[in-house]
């Protein structure tokens, strides 16, 4: 058996002190046996916490999938026509959309274009 010489008080209310020495009887057992008994059990059964997930709103999620795939278009046109003049402009328009986007991350407020 291990040596036990640290104490750890915890206050409770006398139908709690009551109560617990009520099944500790029961049990055949001390209350201080009881409560390590309980919280071994509570400890071991218990499944680590995991933060709550946000649900993301599907139309939502499919409109930004749209968007994509439609800026990935343009991207490809704008870098096969590299030298053309509307590229250039296809790819300040790409810029200012990829800034935008960036500004909804979780954590960054207010979506600003970037100026000229």
């Amino acid at each position: 058996m291990r040596m036990r010489n640290l104490w750890v008080h915890v206050k409770v209310s006398g139908a709690e002190r009551q109560d617990w020495q009520a099944q500790a009887v029961t049990a055949g057992l001390t209350v201080a046996d009881l409560i390590r008994q309980r919280l071994a059990v509570a400890t071991v059964d218990r499944a680590p916490r995991r933060p709550p997930t946000r649900r993301a709103d599907p139309a939502l999620l499919a409109g930004i999938a749209r968007v994509g795939n439609n800026l990935n278009q343009l991207a490809k046109w704008a870098n096969t026509h590299k030298g053309a003049g509307e590229a250039v402009q296809v790819l300040v328009a790409l810029a200012k959309i990829e800034h935008i986007l960036l500004s909804y991350r979780p954590g960054v407020s207010g979506a600003k274009l970037p100026t000229d």
